[in-house]
């Protein structure tokens, strides 16, 4: 058990000694947007919807200024390296217009819950769209590591 937990850590620190700049830092906020996620899960719950608001809007931030990467820096590079093969450029093409699906859904959450008395009156639905988001978002998230990340 221990010599499976010291070689899955090995790996991952020489898999992650490989990866570019850019691509380590879009998987940190990768994991920084999942965790605000929890946080105003767990605040929901406790009914501090104050905080789950303040939550909600960090990790609005932090998604639009993850975007703002990705829209920059990520695809600009990945078109310009593929360039000439048009089935590459077309699945990427594809890909970055999915992620407006995920905008889509974190401009809405931010228009109807715009205030923490509206979470607060509307907290089981709240917390359902906060889920709904979450496990669009951890798809995604998912599938960008694994597997438009290794074309960069």
């Amino acid at each position: 058990m221990f010599v499976k937990s010291v070689s899955e850590k090995f790996n991952k620190i020489v898999k992650n000694i490989n990866k570019p700049y850019l691509v380590k830092k879009l998987e940190k906020d990768h994991e920084v947007i999942l965790n605000f996620l929890e946080k105003i899960k767990g605040n929901i719950k406790n009914k501090n919807y104050s905080k789950a608001f303040h939550i909600l809007n960090e990790m609005f931030y932090s998604y639009k200024k993850h975007i703002l990467y990705e829209n920059n820096y990520l695809y600009p590079k990945l078109f310009k390296k593929y360039y000439g093969y048009e089935n590459i450029i077309e699945a990427i093409k594809e890909i970055k217009d999915e992620e407006e699906n995920i905008s889509k859904a974190i401009d809405r959450l931010m228009l109807i819950y715009e205030a923490p008395w509206v979470i607060e009156k509307n907290h089981k639905e709240f917390l359902s769209d906060i889920e709904n988001f979450s496990l669009m978002l951890k798809e995604r998230v998912d599938f960008e590591e694994s597997r438009l990340f290794v074309l960069y």
